[in-house]
């Protein structure tokens, strides 16, 4: 359906990080990308009341269970739990405050406000006694605060209030909004009114507005203020309100958004979204994807998607590269055979249910009309006198025209019933290609063939195309022929080496181009040229070749939608060149793939506006190749959450770390809400790491047993054919060192020693003196007294080196820690990394298989919780103890993470590595946990890939890709 994206080239859909356009004006609503979330997503209550996007890039939504932060992938909730004087936890309205704050307001707990990653009460609950119903912080730095009792004013002065009693026109102040210069408009219980310093001027029924509440206001930036009533939206025109959009069905608008486009956004209670502008009138509701027609709020965020806040959830609407129109916006089936634009600026779309018509982005199946149009369809042809052409399955061919739908078949003529291409020729003349034939429909009567020459095969004709010289070339399901009106023959080439064909071009070379099942072929001066098997397109199946006219060709392919130079193609078929560069848009991380559809006629077309519409299995696709030159701005990035040993921890408060301090996780995120999942991280610990590590797609990554010292994490979002460098995020700490680690200590008891051996000198010197002075009779007891000596000092010496001996050990202790595990033994993380990516370069090299394989203990969670969390780690210790002994070598084993494991199996193709799993598996399962508790088994669920010509990152996503599988099964298997 139109309202999901498929990411056919994730680069291409991120514009990050700096203000972007607003939605195309000119683009139908049904072409964007709609998304929405709910409480199964994460939001705490699918009631969205309001919603801001504050400085640092996130996403904020105010429900009744709490504020939510939004990073683009996941939801974290503000409840009481984080703003203990919110006590019910609930948020009714943000804004954004001054300093690139951002302000909650809840509607009987005061006001909060978020400044550099710090919450503070900003409006204790007494200070305001009545319900919260707006709030707003102008430009010249006021709080305002809209309540059921009158308005509240707060600045450096104090408190101004406002009430009926000062002019407002109801007491209930139920929204607010500020222009640049600071004058403050406000929607109450029964019109508006306009705040001036402390003079309210207000506006009512004999200001054009009509009786009744004004749900919101909207003063925005170009100086136009509009608000929303119970019968529509009004705009100030002078001192009055005049209705605008004047089109616009009665219905209660409960919140306005002027994009940077110029288009008016109106959100309303019973219809959802309506979109005002260059197109006029636009709806969509819950029939085209919105989660209620009930809408609270609406946003533009700095990359110029639309947020819209609703009873039933959040939904996004974002610009997309492909839009995809299926049988929920009304096509007749979602199996789409061949689509053609008219002059007219519609496209018609073969289907195999029926025929329909897409025109300004809405979608009309002809079947209401015209019961013929239901017969599934496999051709079209628009004709230059207004004639669309429709080539059935099994009816032959339907014509329809301003006098309505005609039948044509074979008691006309047709050579069969089966039409798979038809073409206009110039002089008038219509071929029509059947399963069974070929027929010329003209004004002298029509014409048919069956078989070609002697040749015993019926002609089964799936395109044609008549080229500048006037020739008819009839593309077959096995070889090419060409007609003059009079006689069809074979191309030489191609029947002595027959080819399928799919689809027919000429390029302004005058070149006829051929795409079927085997690739790619030219036809030059009677010659046919193969592109040679060393390019990739040589065994792609090819349904269609269209030329852009700008020097770019593109191919509908089954692998997708291919754009190649020409020149570059000619050049490939002519052998003179190396290897055919081209751009492959494939599917996204994390979205469902478009299978494009080939066989009949045209199976991808250009429209006037240069757009290529794509016949698929889901529906008929729309590509904007204008898309392409759109910027690619990196995206912030923020460092999320900071875990020091299981706690986490505020940045601020994890600068200085203590002694012992066993691990350190960072979670982050890169802040995109076009294609989030295709982002891709690289980080770094300065004064650790080396070089940059790429963690793929990860967000989060935990160090442990690092040494005494000074350390900075950097970490970096990265986007392909990004237009500036990433931007980075920071987090400097110093791990307090133990007093025997410290240098000074260490210097201490160096220069101990020292002293202790100079004393010793000198006490010998000493003895030396008082010998020569002794009697005779006294040297063979001095003899022995300096022996003694001697042997002390000996053992000073030898403790001396024992000394030094288990300084080096305790080192050695130290640096093996940082590459082990610290409760299994096993290798930790980063040199599972280290010891895969060499035993993958190493296999490669040698021509070797390698395989990885996840391993997952199944229900871990459970075995913490019930019996805590002293019985989980002997559980993970004794699953490592199998793992360590089945390794094939040490390090090839390593904890990947949490309860998850990894090994390396090099030599093992997949089918190895998974009997090697499968036995690993069942070994344990037989382990013996009794002693631990009576009820605890050990059971896992292994995630198998063949990494032989992966890199790391790759074999991790592959592997993991079959763990979640084997979870998804029922757990406790093997998938590979």
């Amino acid at each position: 359906m139109a309202f999901r994206l498929k990411r056919l080239f994730f680069a291409l859909t991120l514009a990050t990080g700096v203000p972007a356009g607003a939605l195309d004006a000119n683009r139908p609503l049904a072409e964007f990308t709609m998304e929405s979330w709910g409480r199964p997503e994460g939001l705490p209550h699918s009631f969205v009341i309001d919603l801001a996007q504050s400085a640092d890039g996130y996403l904020w939504a105010a429900t009744w269970q709490g504020a939510v932060r939004f990073n683009g992938r996941e939801f974290v909730i503000f409840d009481q739990t984080r703003l203990p004087w919110n006590r019910d936890g609930s948020a009714w309205a943000l804004a954004q405050g001054t300093g690139g704050s951002l302000l909650l307001g809840s509607q009987r707990h005061g006001v909060s406000r978020l400044s550099n990653g710090r919450w503070t009460q900003a409006m204790p609950a007494d200070a305001m006694p009545l319900p919260l119903l707006a709030l707003l912080e102008d430009p010249l730095g006021r709080l305002w605060v809209g309540t059921q009792g009158g308005l509240l004013r707060i600045d450096g002065s104090g408190e101004r209030r406002f009430g009926v009693d000062t002019g407002l026109p109801d007491s209930a102040a139920q929204t607010l909004s500020a222009t640049p210069s600071g004058t403050v408009w406000v929607g109450t219980g029964n019109g508006a009114a306009r705040i001036e310093g402390d003079v309210v001027t207000a506006f009512g029924a004999q200001q054009g507005l009509p009786p009744g509440e004004v749900g919101m206001i909207l003063a925005s930036a170009d100086g136009s203020v509009r608000v929303g009533t119970k019968q529509g939206a009004y705009r100030l025109a002078g001192e009055r309100f005049v209705r605008e959009p004047a089109d616009l069905p009665v219905d209660q608008v409960s919140s306005l958004l002027l994009d940077r486009q110029g288009s008016l956004w109106i959100g309303t209670i019973s219809n959802g979204v309506y979109r005002s502008g260059a197109r006029g009138l636009e709806h969509i509701d819950a029939l085209q994807g919105l989660p209620s027609n009930h809408v609270n709020a609406l946003l533009e965020d700095t990359q110029g998607n639309l947020w819209i806040g609703t009873h039933g959830g959040l939904t996004q609407l974002r610009e997309t590269r492909f839009a995809l129109y299926s049988k929920r916006e009304g096509l007749a089936d979602d199996f789409v055979r061949a689509v053609a634009p008219d002059t007219d600026g519609a496209v018609w779309v073969a289907t195999n249910g029926g025929i329909s018509r897409i025109a300004n982005g809405q979608v009309e199946a002809l079947a209401e009309r015209h019961p013929d149009a239901a017969l599934s369809s496999l051709s079209i042809l628009t004709r230059s006198n207004g004639e669309t052409w429709f080539g059935t399955y099994s009816h032959g061919v339907r014509v329809l025209d301003a006098g309505g739908m005609r039948a044509i078949g074979r008691s006309d003529g047709l050579a069969g019933d089966e039409v798979r291409s038809m073409l206009e020729a110039r002089d008038g003349a219509v071929w029509v290609g059947t399963a069974t034939g070929l027929t010329r429909l003209a004004e002298s009567g029509p014409r048919s063939w069956t078989r070609i020459q002697d040749s015993p095969r019926t002609m089964y004709v799936r395109a044609l195309l008549q080229d500048r010289t006037g020739r008819v070339w009839i593309g077959l399901q096995q070889g090419l022929a060409w007609s003059d009106g009079e006689r069809v023959a074979m191309l030489e080439a191609s029947a002595s080496d027959p080819i399928s064909v799919f689809g027919l071009s000429e390029c302004t070379h005058g070149a006829l181009w051929i795409v079927g099942q085997s690739g790619v072929q030219r036809v030059r001066d009677g010659k046919l040229d193969r592109l040679p098997a060393s390019h990739d397109l040589s065994d792609t199946t090819i349904f269609a070749l269209r030329a852009d006219g700008q020097g770019t060709d593109w191919l509908s392919t089954a692998d997708g939608l291919i754009a190649i130079n020409h020149d570059h193609l000619e050049q490939a078929i002519d052998g003179t060149s190396g290897k055919l560069p081209m751009v492959r848009y494939a599917d996204g991380p994390g979205a469902e793939g478009l299978a494009l559809n080939g066989g009949s006629n045209p199976a991808a077309n250009l429209a006037q506006d240069k757009r290529i519409w794509l016949a698929t299995s889901q529906g008929v696709a729309v590509f904007d190749p204008a898309a392409l030159e759109s910027p690619v701005a990196p995206p912030p990035t923020v460092i999320e959450r900071i875990h020091v040993d299981g706690t986490e921890r505020d940045p601020a408060d994890a600068a200085r770390l203590p002694a012992g301090t066993r691990r350190i996780q960072y979670d982050y995120a890169g802040l995109s809400y076009l294609a989030p999942e295709s982002l891709r991280y690289r980080y770094r610990l300065v004064g650790y790491d080396a070089a940059w590590i790429d963690a793929g797609a990860v967000t989060s990554v935990g160090y442990t047993n690092l040494n005494p010292g000074d350390y900075r994490f950097e970490v970096e979002s990265l986007v392909q054919g990004a237009s500036g460098p990433p931007r980075q995020a920071q987090h400097a700490f110093h791990l307090t060192p133990y007093l025997y680690q410290t240098l000074w200590f260490r210097a201490l008891c160096i220069l101990t020693l020292v002293l202790l051996a100079a004393l010793a000198y000198r006490l010998r010197v000493t003895g030396l003196r008082r010998q020569a002075q002794t009697l005779r009779a006294l040297v063979e007891e001095r003899t022995q007294e300096l022996r003694a000596r001697s042997q002390s000092l000996e053992r000073a010496d030898q403790e001396k080196a024992e000394l030094i001996e288990r300084l080096s050990e305790k080192s050695a202790l130290l640096a093996r820690h940082a590459q082990e595990d610290g409760l299994t033994g096993l290798a930790n993380r980063r040199q599972l990394d280290l010891s895969a990516a060499a035993a993958i370069h190493e296999c490669r090299e040698q021509g070797r298989p390698i395989s990885l394989a996840l391993v997952d203990i199944d229900h871990f969670k459970n075995i913490n919780d019930a019996h805590g969390h002293a019985t989980g780690d002997d559980v993970l210790r004794a699953v490592a103890r199998v793992l360590a002994e089945r390794a094939p070598a040490p390090r090839l084993a390593g904890r990947y993470g949490g309860e998850e494991f990894g090994i390396i199996l090099p030599d093992h193709a997949r089918d190895e590595a998974v009997h090697f799993c499968e036995t690993l598996r069942n070994a344990i399962a037989q382990l013996d946990l009794r002693s631990l508790a009576p009820e605890v088994r050990a059971r896992v669920s292994i995630g198998v890939a063949e990494v032989t010509t992966l890199d790391l990152p790759a074999a991790y996503a592959a592997a993991d890709r079959q763990l979640y599988a084997a979870k998804r099964a029922g757990r406790d298997r093997v998938c590979g």
